[in-house]
């Protein structure tokens, strides 16, 4: 099966393929339909669609098939069991799905099984690897590397400019206002101490005890699952900015803890993991300057405790 839709003449100049795919498929998930373009299952013309933002010329078609190419993932991945998860890798960067339970890097001695020691050991000790960002133990998704001096310099320039997209899932406890489809945003300020929790500044200002100042933290998060009844809900999830345990305690201090969350949430001792996932990147290519996106379908066990229907 195939469905094709044209940008017909009449419809408005610079309709994108994300407002022809929504339009058309209005019961997807965003992430999903991210994922399509992402495996290549969506062309425009005879030619792939290379962004989920590009604009669809007047009077090409939009057709969307039910197999694209193969996963780079597929392809590179070492299997479950913590094994290194490829999704993109070239000369300059590479991007892994992190399993949840694994630590991102450790300090030296440490001799947990870190992402950055199956990084390392993947791509040889000539390579100039670096750090950009990190994820939580528990969480698991998408997460960027750079392997060469331009990468790293690129990479760390768009994460200062907040130009590096990240978006996560979640489900939280209840159902947090914005709820009718549109974005919302929680801009409160974070102190990071340095071991433990970290400490949100609702009041604004940022200012803590003994002169101590918070970094401004800002999150934004659309509901685009509500579970009957309203006890728990699936939240899409943007990062404008960083801080540690950021996306954790700014849904905890709103009154709508992640579930399975140790830290800043009330979960019994058989918990559930951590239900926080990082699905989507976007990024320009360091050295190419071309625009990437990465994406990975949200985990059944996400849908199911909200009950969505699976399909």
């Amino acid at each position: 099966m195939t469905d094709e839709e044209s940008a017909e003449t009449g419809t408005p100049t610079g309709v994108t393929l994300s407002f022809i795919l929504r339009r058309r498929h209005p019961e997807v998930l965003q992430g999903t339909l991210r994922r399509w373009v992402a495996e290549g299952r969506v062309k425009i013309g005879e030619a792939r669609a290379r962004t989920f933002h590009q604009v669809v010329p007047d009077g090409q078609s939009v057709v969307v098939s039910d197999h694209g190419p193969k996963k780079i993932a597929e392809m590179k991945g070492t299997g479950a069991g913590g094994g290194l998860r490829i999704v993109h890798e070239d000369n300059d960067i590479l991007v892994a799905d992190k399993p949840p339970g694994l630590v991102t890097v450790s300090m030296p001695g440490d001799p947990r099984p870190t992402l950055v020691r199956l990084v390392r050991k993947h791509v040889g000790e000539q390579v100039q690897l670096g750090i950009i960002h990190r994820l939580d133990k528990d969480v698991g998704g998408l997460i960027v590397f750079s392997k060469s001096d331009a990468g790293f310099k690129g990479l760390k320039e768009q994460l200062k400019l907040r130009t590096l997209k990240r978006e996560y899932v979640a489900v939280v406890k209840g159902v947090p206002t914005p709820q009718g489809g549109g974005w919302g945003k929680w801009d409160w300020p974070i102190f990071e101490p340095k071991d433990g929790p970290v400490q949100v500044v609702k009041g604004g200002g940022g200012r803590m005890t003994a002169g101590m100042t918070a970094d401004p933290a800002t999150t934004e998060f659309k509901v685009v699952v509500q579970g009957q009844g309203g006890e728990r809900s699936m939240l899409e999830i943007r990062l404008e900015t960083g801080r540690k345990h950021q996306i954790r305690a700014h849904c905890a201090t709103a009154g709508h803890a992640i579930l399975g969350d140790p830290i800043y949430g009330r979960v019994p001792l058989n918990r559930p993991p951590l239900l926080l996932m990082a699905t989507r990147m976007g990024l320009v290519h360091p050295v190419s300057r071309e625009a990437l996106e990465f994406s990975l379908e949200v985990p059944n066990r996400f849908r199911s405790i909200v009950g969505q229907e699976l399909g």
